[in-house]
């Protein structure tokens, strides 16, 4: 109890300095807080989003690309692949689940995708909703309806029954350099609840609906089922077992139009690059935290050298040399987990403002999960250097000579 009492009597005494340096510590912490916090919620959802998915067919290119732009709505595509492609493995045994993708066309920055009602089976699949919830209105069934993921419907302020008017690309442009397509508006028909995906940035609308926009039907009275010179973007492909889907891709990898990705396998690759900058930045943030428990040892060590005839006292009226090593080993804990916690705190808070700023920016979509495993790690990492930069000042002054110290007395 006299250790805990002299150490927060010292501490007290240096309120500046041990502020600044706990300030030093928290840095450190909170850097490597939000780095590991944001990674493993990237790593969440790429594997919630790519993870679940067997193959995807999209055109030859970039392959991180055509999974970026297909499953996260975050990219623009790789190119267009023949209807033929989708029509060929819809029809195949094989397949329980064939979806295709056709993009082009964005409002206000949020991607128009043209697809099937199979899309909306997928996400209540993958969201384990009932055919009663996920979709207020329908799914559209005619050419220029659309249905509003819930993100787009906050950002836009439409809802069912206005009407909107596409621009052709996917970045919004001002307006004497975009090309919109005012002479076809859009109807909302339905409004998807928010998912927490990718589908919440996204607008759907019907295969013809992309078609027609760009002439691919030449007229009111085309044959919709006469596919032959339309292309689309991506086919995502489920399986009914692992030898129909390695069958498929096999199948599509002999041709020179189109590629087969799995998603689940190239979501790895871009986490593998993700945590290579993660370790690097964390080993950086690891390296502050260190360098702030090296100046909590100097500021000691300069504390011990000040106190050396409070010292010699002590020890002359009997205090053990626990009791001195128990007074600064305290004092840098208590710096040092202090600095810790704030830095755990601060750092929670950096990856929050940083998934909100993200979502807000570019529509990527961190779910920051509750503290855990990573953050009591770094509090008593910090507060295991802080004992340790405690207790190497102590026991450099216990190798004073008492005598010397209570002569400087006089």
């Amino acid at each position: 109890m006299t250790s805990v009492w002299l150490a927060l009597s010292y501490l007290r005494a240096r309120p500046l300095l041990n502020g600044l340096t706990a300030l030093a510590v928290a840095l450190g912490i909170s850097i490597v807080v939000a780095t590991t916090t944001l990674s493993k919620a990237a790593r969440q959802s790429a594997s919630e989003t790519a993870g679940g998915y067997q193959l995807l067919l999209a055109a030859k290119g970039s392959q991180i690309q055509a999974v970026l732009s297909t499953l996260f709505f975050a990219e623009a595509p790789t190119g267009n692949i023949p209807i033929e492609i989708y029509e060929q493995v819809h029809a195949d045994q094989g397949v329980t689940l064939a979806v295709p993708f056709n993009f082009g066309d964005s409002f206000k920055s949020h991607l128009i995708v043209g697809t099937t009602p199979d899309y909306l089976h997928l996400i209540r699949r993958n969201r384990r909703s009932s055919q009663q919830t996920l979709l207020k209105g329908r799914w559209p069934e005619h050419a220029f309806e659309a249905s509003l993921g819930a993100a787009v419907a906050r950002a836009t302020g439409l809802t069912i029954g206005d009407t909107f008017t596409a621009a052709h690309g996917f970045v919004e442009l001002p307006e004497d350099l975009s090309d919109h397509h005012k002479a076809q508006p859009y109807t909302v028909v339905g409004l998807l609840e928010e998912t927490r995906a990718p589908t919440d940035r996204a607008i759907f609308t019907t295969l013809d609906t992309s078609w027609r926009i760009h002439g691919q039907f030449h007229d009111a009275s085309s044959d919709a089922h006469d596919h032959e010179g339309r292309q689309i973007t991506a086919v995502l492909i489920e399986g009914r077992g692992y030898a129909d889907v390695a069958r498929l891709n096999a199948l599509m990898a002999q041709r020179m139009d189109v590629q087969p990705i799995f998603p689940g396998r190239t979501a790895t690759q871009v986490l593998g690059y993700l945590q290579r900058g993660q370790s690097l930045v964390t080993s950086i943030a690891w390296l502050a935290a260190l360098i702030a428990c090296l100046g909590i040892m100097i500021s000691l060590f300069a504390a011990a050298v000040e106190r050396r005839r409070q010292i010699a006292t002590l020890r002359a009226i009997g205090a053990s040399r626990a009791t001195v090593l128990g007074v600064m080993a305290i004092e840098g804990l208590f710096i040092a987990g202090l600095g810790a916690v704030i830095g755990v705190a601060f750092g929670r808070l950096m990856a929050v403002a940083i998934a909100w700023q993200l979502e807000q920016s570019n529509g990527y979509l961190l779910t920051i999960g509750q503290a855990g495993l990573a953050e009591i790690t770094a509090i008593a990492v910090a507060m295991a250097l802080g004992l340790l930069a405690g207790f190497i000042p102590a026991l450099l002054a216990l190798r004073e000579d008492v005598a010397k110290g209570l002569a400087a007395m006089t």
